[in-house]
């Protein structure tokens, strides 16, 4: 005797959370890893000492190496992504997507971080060459002074 349909669908839905939470914990897992490897093992290092290298303005050094560094972490989640994408939600039924369609989505995805975030990360370098290397500092105290802010006037009597 077969199930009806709607029974049948929350536990696919089930399965289907299940195998995706595997795949993330499995991502996560690797993330955590190469981030040691970026920051204790000294991959941030290597890379700008790399981009220091070629000559560039501080600037363009910056954007160089923090770009090199997250077009590899792009690299990296692929595997994960593209079996999430083609094997787990081919398996429930739930892929749409094109191998080409795909292929497409992440050029999209690094065009649009290029020309968006590109000049953000460039300002942001700017400023922290600008103020020099107490950079941190300046930072830190603009958000407590912000924060000071909003809270004296949250908690104002006449607010």
């Amino acid at each position: 005797r077969r199930l009806p349909r709607s029974t049948l669908l929350p536990v696919t839905w089930l399965f289907y959370t299940v195998a995706k939470a595997r795949v993330s914990d499995i991502d996560s897992i690797l993330g955590v890893i190469f981030m040691l490897i970026l920051t204790v093992g000294g991959g941030i290092g290597l890379a700008f000492e790399y981009w220091s290298t070629l000559g560039f303005g501080s600037v363009t050094t910056g954007l160089g190496a923090i770009t090199s560094i997250f077009l590899v972490m792009h690299v990296l989640e692929l595997p994960t992504t593209i079996y999430q994408t083609f094997v787990i939600e081919e398996k429930f039924g739930f892929n749409r997507t094109t191998p080409r369609q795909y292929i497409k989505d992440q050029f999209i995805q690094i065009i649009l971080m290029m020309v968006i975030g590109l000049p953000i990360l460039a300002l942001i370098i700017w400023i922290m060459d600008s103020v020099g290397s107490l950079w941190w500092l300046w930072a830190w105290r603009s958000e407590e002074r912000r924060v000071g802010k909003e809270c004296r006037s949250r908690w104002s009597p006449y607010h």
